[in-house]
């Protein structure tokens, strides 16, 4: 007869060592969702490395707001770029004021700058939204094709 109870209590033990286990896994998603709210840098560099045929192999925006653009042509062909556009922004050649047109050979890599009206404060994050991005070119048998942005630019103010 002491051992009238022990079913219950053995009972209730598992029961309260699950609901126990649910509040700790509930606890981790709720933790990993709040930090995935926006994507990271490395993120972001990673998936414009392998964009095509455009690839932003590294970016970096300084302190007067101009946004620095290391772009590959990863096709097997030369391809002219006609503009790049960011928010609104085109890239220009800063001499002439006029659309900097490049052709860019198969696997060739060039550093093109964006001007912005607006500063850049130093340890500060910068994002554009991957659909705010995009890139036209010519191939050698289409003119005026279009590449939208893979991944936002994401990284912090150098």
């Amino acid at each position: 007869m002491a051992q009238k109870g022990q079913g219950t209590i053995e009972y209730l033990v598992i029961l309260a060592i699950i609901v126990v286990i649910a509040l700790i896994v509930v606890g981790l998603l709720l933790q990993t969702t709040s930090m995935g709210g926006g994507i990271g840098e490395a993120q972001s560099k990673i998936a414009w490395k392998s964009a095509e045929p455009f690839a932003v192999i590294d970016y970096t925006q300084v302190a007067d707001g101009n946004l620095s653009l290391v772009v590959k042509n990863n096709s097997g062909s030369v391809l002219t770029i006609n503009d790049i556009n960011i928010s609104g922004v085109s890239l220009v050649d800063v001499t002439t004021g006029t659309p900097y047109v490049t052709n860019l050979a198969s696997n060739s890599t060039r550093v093109m700058t964006l001007t912005w009206a607006t500063s850049c404060t130093s340890g500060n994050t910068f994002s554009f939204n991957a659909s705010d991005i995009t890139i036209s070119y010519n191939t050698a048998d289409i003119n005026g094709r279009t590449q939208v942005g893979k991944s936002p630019l994401t990284g912090t103010c150098s």
